[in-house]
């Protein structure tokens, strides 16, 4: 089954790397850390901390994770001077169906891309590298 937002795991991995938590579009609640989750809440992680219910629940350490959809990935991703496009369908040169993100950087020997699965996994493994070679800056 394929998701349309970040695992748990790769949301932590982009809060250490340094990805603004408030450009996420949704969130796991703190009941949902026990590995029987479904699948996060809806509500943008902004939102949901700012929400008395959630401070209710738990009010010190309120335990809310952000999350990411496909299209909360797109959208930090830098579009100036630097231009991203992911392939929608499996691109049949990178194995078993893989897909691939590739970011243009005015010619194809400078550019970047990254495979995955699905299209969530390209997204986030561009926005990881993105991160660490400094076109997102921490925080941002």
């Amino acid at each position: 089954m394929s998701m349309n937002y970040t695992t748990i795991e790769q949301s932590k991995e982009l809060l250490e790397l340094g990805l603004n938590p408030e450009t996420a579009d949704m969130h796991y609640p703190d009941y949902y850390f026990d590995g029987n989750a479904k699948g996060p809440c809806n509500t943008p992680y902004k939102e949901a901390i700012e929400d008395l219910f959630h401070v209710y629940i738990n009010p010190k350490t309120k335990r809310l994770l952000p999350c990411w959809s496909l299209g909360a990935l797109l959208e930090v991703m830098p579009k100036e001077g630097i231009e991203p496009f992911i392939e929608s369908n499996p691109f049949v040169g990178y194995g078993n169906g893989q897909y691939r993100c590739v970011y243009l950087n005015g010619d194809w020997e400078s550019s970047h891309q990254t495979t995955g699965n699905t299209l969530i996994e390209v997204a986030y493994n561009m926005v990881c590298w993105l991160i660490e070679n400094g076109y997102i800056k921490k925080g941002e």
